[in-house]
């Protein structure tokens, strides 16, 4: 194809959900010579190759074996560390340390500024 930035125009007209003022876009195209005719075929009978094939489906055993280890990733995700609690009471502790801390720094630049 000559222009890739017709490719999505080219698939909608065989996929046949364009409207009348983009087949007439396409037709135009094709009448001028921006679009080969032959590249369009050649995308039509892709598209038909393509319908022709089965989408495979999996075994019970693989759905089985799927669905068990998202369960078990979903037990990891959903079970507590049992050190949960003291990166919990840490995550306490800096919050609250935080603003004596901003109050602090505060300070000690507004001493400096009328010191200095």
């Amino acid at each position: 194809m000559n222009n890739e930035k017709y490719a999505a125009l080219i698939a909608d007209y065989l996929k046949g959900t364009l409207d009348a003022e983009g087949k007439k876009e396409v037709e135009k195209l094709i009448a001028n010579g921006t679009i080969d005719l032959i590249d369009i075929k050649a995308n039509e009978q892709l598209y038909d190759e393509l319908s022709t094939l089965q989408t495979p489906e999996p075994s019970k055993a693989q759905a089985q074996r799927f669905y068990s280890m998202l369960e078990q990733e979903t037990q990891k995700q959903i079970a507590p560390s049992p050190f949960a609690w003291i990166r919990e009471l840490s995550n306490q502790i800096s919050a609250m340390l935080t603003a004596p801390r901003m109050a602090y720094s505060l300070g000690v630049f507004l001493m400096g500024a009328f010191i200095g």
